[in-house]
């Protein structure tokens, strides 16, 4: 299947109308609208470059496009407006009731010279401040026994009874044991009726002759 070559469009008809001065060697793109109201003309000089769909208005004024000016597509002039020798309008801005400087460059969908617009910023609206760092006075201390939960008189406790546990119980002949009275406790708990460590042996019952 082969597709039929695609045909250049040919509708792209420009408008003129009023008192319109166009160089001969301008260079102006398909779709182009220039209108001249009376007692105002429009005027292009030699080596200006208008793109496609650029619309000059000339209200209550002259609008001169001077040379070597290049306007991207779509650019809107209305009024009265003058752009200097050799400056270049980005596409889809408008100009209105004001002038470019010569070798200016202007970005595209820029807007000049409209001053009944503009941009009313909400004076009521408050800005939340950003947190401010935390410094070095500020910095969270290290946490002591307050901020673990114990107080000084549960830790006088502990220590009494660490303490406790290591002090020596009472001798046995030359040497001195430690720790007697809890190996005794965990003896009874494990082994409820074995004897304890304290208590001395039961004799040993006579055997009884046959």
């Amino acid at each position: 299947m082969s597709l039929s070559p695609l045909h250049p469009i040919g509708n792209f008809n420009s408008h003129i109308s009023g008192e319109v001065i166009i160089d001969r060697t301008a260079a102006i793109a398909p779709g182009v609208v220039f209108h001249a109201d009376p007692n105002s003309k429009i005027i292009i000089a030699a080596g200006v470059c208008i793109g496609m769909g650029v619309v000059l208005h000339a209200h209550d004024g002259n609008v001169e496009i001077e040379t070597g000016v290049n306007l991207g597509a779509g650019v809107l002039v209305v009024g009265k407006a003058t752009i200097g020798a050799n400056a270049c309008v980005g596409a889809a801005t408008t100009v209105f009731n004001c002038s470019v400087a010569p070798k200016q460059v202007i970005p595209p969908g820029s807007l000049l010279g409209d001053t009944s617009r503009h941009l009313t910023v909400d004076s009521t609206v408050e800005v939340e401040a950003a947190p401010t760092p935390p410094t070095d006075a500020t910095q969270p201390s290290p946490p002591t026994s307050a901020t673990l939960g114990a107080t000084p008189e549960s830790n006088g406790q502990m220590a009494g009874s660490a303490q406790s546990q290591l002090e020596p119980t009472q001798p046995s002949g030359d040497r001195i044991v430690y720790g007697k009275a809890s190996i005794t406790r965990l003896m009874a708990t494990l082994f409820p009726h074995s004897q304890s460590l304290n208590q001395p042996p039961p004799d040993t019952p006579p055997s009884q002759g046959t």
